[in-house]
């Protein structure tokens, strides 16, 4: 892989010399602020712009029923969140990015996580909740 053209890449801390990453980026996750939003972190602009490119906030509908592990809600599927998209480091199928989502549950505000399963057309739940039993009718 060639060097890029963006002075703010460079190579990560993996032994595998394919992967880049926003120099920014990395200094962030090392002070423990990885899943912080961008405009929380005291950055400068550069570093912020940077950073942005990498999480994504969107307004998403809930893709399945779930119930949250830790106050036991239940959050319909169709239901709207605003959640944070990242790419899922290192993961893709057949060179197609697989993105997670990061949302709250509305009641107990604990951290719920998913990601896209482009192998099955599906989602694959993560952490925080549990996904509920959906009858397939074809």
């Amino acid at each position: 892989m060639d060097e890029p053209d963006d002075p703010c890449l460079e190579t990560t801390l993996s032994s595998d010399p394919n992967v880049w990453l926003c120099k920014c980026f990395r200094q962030a996750s090392q002070k423990s602020l990885f899943r912080e939003s961008a405009t929380a972190i005291q950055m400068s602009g550069s570093e912020r712009k940077c950073f942005q490119k990498l999480e994504f906030v969107q307004h998403v509908m809930a893709p399945y029923n779930m119930q949250c592990n830790t106050c036991k809600e239940y959050i319909y599927k169709g239901k709207k969140f605003n959640m944070r998209r990242e790419t899922a480091g290192g993961e893709n199928y057949l060179g197609l990015k697989i993105f997670r989502f990061f949302f709250r549950c509305p009641n107990c505000l604990a951290e719920i996580t998913f990601k896209t399963d482009l192998e099955n057309g599906d989602y694959q739940q993560e952490h925080g909740a549990t996904r509920l039993f959906e009858a397939n009718i074809a």
